[in-house]
């Protein structure tokens, strides 16, 4: 045996043994030799027989370990590896069989530490690698698994188990494509066990490969996957591939095999809610709250869900609980504004929806509540720009586009707005304020028949509010139809007995109807009810009080009018009449000087002046704003009447003679103008040329008695008694009692 003849030894132990089958000696060398000839089921019975014999020896122990491995009684193998590693026997081939007896049967624990120790002890092979990797794999020590398993590959380890393994340790580490290569490599080489397919479904779910994900699910269902798992990842690729109600059911499977199972309770809920049966997310979504088990994607699409079914509280307390776990998706914003617009708290729904249109979640309803929401807050400007979107993307309601033209009428953009009102009004013929707002925008474009006629309509759909009766009133005012006007303020005012804009503009309307102490009422009781004096109103009250001749009174309110700030040129002027009716003629020249440098080149104007240069005694100077008045406008009677009054004082009696002249071509009823020309030629010394006009004074105006004196005197100055006498008695008749001197003198 020393000479390695070990079939020679054999035969030399079997003589011995002849001899003393018992011998234990031999039989320990015996089974030694056949140990070595690899005749271990020889070698068995001879190791056995040689141990009954013998103390525990620990190469005995390690002979039979490995004997019974190598003729496969695994039993007896496993207790025999026991001794020898209790033993302490530090052999590769010992750890090696008591791993993989230890991986057969499903002890990866021991697996792996006895294959750790059998590389320890030098063994080397790829069995090592690729049951510990696959132990450690069990033990999901992922790292561990794939570095061995890699390792049993550049040993030569070729089989479908080592890469599906591999491939779900890569999947474990979240090496998506790596586990998705090893995972087909095991598919190629025969594996078609639910497990690959499984988790290559979910690696390419990973990679977005939804489609594949999807084929790989129906394989490893097809090989008898029939867990919550798969069915629940199924219906996500679905979900996320856009086959939303294909998902539903496959979620319904999962939550069949495990009720109440939360991740597919939540995936439902979410297809649920993208395939708009927001009733029935809410149900799957509040199980999952109820279990404690909701995060901010719960949170957030239960929110969502619950605006959608209008219930707006428990929308923006479901909402507010996925913003304080971290959300901030788009859908946040989308869900609390419109939410919050439900709930008329505008203020709050407005930055909220802004955020959620800049997210991406701008949809027609967020355009169009951000933009009435912004119309409610009077925020015109913002609203114009996003109402005018909703009505774009092509969602124009009558309320839509009323709203969008009162606010572009707010902003002054008329065309547009009477474009947006009309809109409204083809919509719903019966929309009063939609013609109350027309009718304004009309109104601001001076198309006062059409702003009328609005506001008719306006009122005949139930618009009754004082406004729309005002505002009517003030288009008939301007259109001189005053007392329309009038009874229109005056429904206005009935309808609010406090309305100051109704009872300025029937104050103004009174004026210009000449009816000043009606007009003084009206205005009065808009300086008490306004807080603050309007300049306006306070110089309507000084015009009115001058119609009424209360030069005095009216002058107070001319004063205030000017140090309220209205300053223009027109109240210098009335100012100056008011001043020039109490004989103030200094300040009236100051005040009609200001009104000359205010702008106004009006022949009145120098006329105004010329009267205070005369009250002044400046003759001259009233004399060159006459020529003045008549430059600026030749056809102004009054100006050449007071220029020929000037040039008679003058004894310009030609001069006097011309201007009277052009009044009458003027004004040819004008009996005082026919009156006057006669007197001048009187004074020019023409009384056969003063016959003709004072006839025609009387002519014009026979119940005056200073004609007839007139022409009296002229007649009995032509020596024509009998015509002169009969003039003075026919004055005497109208009244004139002083012509009874000359009757009594030249008469009788």
């Amino acid at each position: 045996m020393e000479l390695q003849d070990y079939s020679g030894a054999v035969a030399d132990f079997n003589s011995s043994l002849s001899i003393q089958p018992d011998y234990s000696r031999a039989l320990l060398n015996r089974g030694i030799t056949k140990f070595r000839l690899e005749d271990y089921q020889g070698a068995l019975s001879d190791l056995e027989k040689a141990q009954q014999s013998a103390r525990e020896n620990k190469e005995i122990i390690k002979m039979l370990a490995l004997s019974y491995y190598k003729t496969g009684n695994k039993v007896q193998a496993k207790s025999y590896l026991n001794k020898a590693i209790a033993a302490n026997v530090k052999d590769g081939d010992i750890f090696l069989y008591s791993g993989l007896i230890a991986y057969d049967e499903g002890d990866f624990k021991n697996a792996a530490s006895n294959l750790d120790n059998a590389e320890k002890a030098g063994a080397s092979s790829g069995d090592i690698y690729e049951k510990r990797g696959l132990s450690k794999f069990e033990l999901k020590d992922y790292e561990g698994a794939m570095a061995d398993l890699n390792r049993a590959t550049t040993a030569g380890i070729d089989n479908p188990t080592l890469y599906a393994k591999l491939g779900a340790a890569h999947y474990e580490l979240k090496n998506y494509s790596d586990a998705k290569e090893n995972l087909n490599k095991a598919i190629s080489k025969g594996d078609n066990s639910q497990e690959v397919y499984y988790y290559l479904g979910n690696a390419q779910y990973r990679l977005e490969d939804y489609e594949n994900a999807i084929s790989s699910y129906d394989q490893a269902i097809a090989s008898g996957a029939n867990d919550e798992l798969v069915y629940n990842n199924r219906g996500k690729a679905k979900r996320l591939l856009g086959q939303v109600r294909e998902s539903i059911t496959d979620f319904d499977k999962a939550l069949q095999i495990k009720p109440g199972y939360q991740v597919a309770l939540g995936n439902r809920g979410a297809a649920k809610y993208e395939s708009s049966d927001f009733s029935g997310a809410i149900i799957d979504l509040n199980k999952i709250v109820d279990a404690g088990k909701a995060g901010k994607i719960e949170y957030l699409y239960l929110g969502v869900s619950k605006f959608k079914t209008q219930d707006y509280d428990g929308a923006l307390s479901d909402l507010e609980q996925a913003k304080n776990l971290g959300s901030t998706d788009k859908l946040l914003y989308y869900g609390m504004g419109n939410s919050q617009y439900a709930k008329a708290d505008y203020e709050a729904a407005i930055p909220n929806l802004q955020k959620a249109i800049e997210a991406g979640a701008g949809d027609v309803e967020t355009y169009w509540h951000l933009g009435e929401a912004q119309y409610k807050l009077e925020d015109y400007t913002n609203a114009a720009i996003n109402l005018q979107k909703t009505v774009d993307e092509g969602f124009a309601t009558a309320t839509i586009n009323h709203n969008l033209g009162h606010s572009y009428n707010e902003l002054k953009n008329l065309t547009r707005a009477k474009k947006a009102l009309t809109n409204a009004i083809k919509s719903d013929g019966s929309y009063g304020s939609a013609f109350y707002h027309r009718g304004n925008t009309n109104f601001r474009l001076k198309s006062l028949d059409e702003a009328i006629s609005d506001y008719d309509a306006a009122i005949n759909n139930g618009i009754t509010n004082p406004l729309v009766f005002n505002n009517r009133g003030k288009a008939h005012q301007l259109q001189e139809n005053y007392g329309v006007a009038v009874a229109d303020f005056g429904k206005a005012i009935e309808a609010d007995d406090e309305y100051v804009r109704a009872y300025q503009n029937r104050g103004e309307t009174l004026y210009k109807m000449g009816n000043y102490e009606e007009a003084i009422r009206d205005l009065t009781q808009v300086e008490k009810l306004a807080e603050e004096a309007d300049p306006d109103v306070i110089y309507f009250l000084a015009e009115s009080y001058y119609g009424m001749e209360d030069y005095r009174r009216s002058l107070s309110y001319y004063d205030q009018t000017i140090e309220a700030g209205r300053k223009d040129a027109n109240t210098y002027q009335h100012r100056a009449r008011a001043l020039i009716a109490v004989e103030n003629y200094a300040d009236a020249l100051s005040d009609i000087d200001l009104a000359i440098k205010g702008g106004i080149k009006e022949a009145s104007i120098y006329i105004d002046r010329s009267r205070a240069n005369l009250y002044l005694g400046y003759n001259r100077a009233a004399l060159e704003d006459l020529n003045k008045a008549i430059a600026a406008d030749e056809s102004n009677a009054d100006a050449y009447y007071n220029r020929a009054y000037l040039k008679e004082l003058n004894e310009d009696w030609e001069g006097a003679i011309s201007d009277y002249n052009k009044v009458i071509k003027l004004t040819p009823e004008d009996a005082e103008a026919y009156l006057n020309l006669a007197n001048a030629r009187v004074s020019q010394g023409n009384l056969g040329g003063a016959v003709a006009p004072i006839n025609k004074a009387i002519e014009l105006d026979g119940g005056n008695a200073s004609f007839f004196k007139v022409r009296g005197n002229i007649y009995y100055r032509l020596e024509n008694n009998a015509g002169a006498c009969e003039d003075w008695n026919k004055a005497k008749s109208l009244g004139d009692t002083k012509v009874d001197y000359f009757i009594r003198q030249y008469c009788n």
